[in-house]
């Protein structure tokens, strides 16, 4: 099983992260736009508003049951904003061969949902209950799982399951890839990604705890 992390730190302000760790899966019409640095370094963001972005990990290989979990690093929302974040998984492709499933976060609703192909679909209705706004430091995680064909996914908020979804893939384009991020972006203050962890799920491994051995005693002494 394999876990991988970047708390994005040290890097240049403006510079791209796409390189050894990771790769452009949605870009803006024209491609070249990406996920940078942010002032300071300490994070990143889209380069480019009113374009949906995304990145996928290329550090290592990640199996079919994987998660991806984002800690973001900014809040406040512009008034009159168009905004959503993503945590991703299964992402491959490129701009309009882009794959991924996606638990979303917009002002006031969660969404559970697919893209093909760069088009993305709902699966199911949007789940009520989100936050207007986000604070710096939420995280946000998505976790597919399969069973056959049919993957199952589920959005976590601060550590607690919001819901989950199912979607057939047979035939489809979503039975692999690694996982990722995304944010579609009007201002530029927004959509800030403070850390990223993911890879294999359960993560560390997991699976049942294996029970010690029964203890050896000594067979008793009998004196008769």
């Amino acid at each position: 099983m394999s876990d991988y992390s970047d708390a994005f730190t040290g890097g240049t302000p403006g510079a791209s992260i796409v390189g050894a760790n990771w790769t452009s899966y949605r870009d803006a019409p024209g491609g070249f736009s990406q996920w940078v640095y942010a002032t300071g370094g300490e994070s990143v963001e889209p380069d480019t508003d009113s374009q949906s972005m995304g990145v996928r990990w290329s550090g290592g290989s990640v199996g079919a049951a994987q998660r991806s979990k984002i800690t973001l690093a900014s809040n406040g929302l512009i008034s009159g904003s168009t905004f959503y974040v993503s945590a991703a998984a299964r992402c491959s492709g490129a701009t309009t061969t882009a794959h991924c499933y996606q638990f979303t976060w917009t002002p006031g609703t969660w969404y559970i949902s697919r893209v093909v192909n760069g088009t993305g679909t709902d699966l199911g209705a949007g789940i009520g209950g989100a936050p207007a706004d986000i604070a710096s430091g939420a995280t946000m995680e998505i976790v597919v799982t399969d069973s056959g064909t049919v993957a199952t996914i589920e959005g976590f908020y601060n550590g607690a399951s919001i819901g989950s979804r199912t979607h057939d893939h047979a035939g489809g384009t979503l039975a692999g890839g690694t996982p990722g991020f995304e944010a579609y972006n009007s201002g530029a203050s927004l959509g800030k990604v403070g850390a990223w962890e993911g890879g294999d799920y359960p993560a560390g491994g997991g699976g049942a705890a294996v029970p010690p051995p029964p203890r050896a005693f000594p067979a008793p002494i009998l004196n008769f």
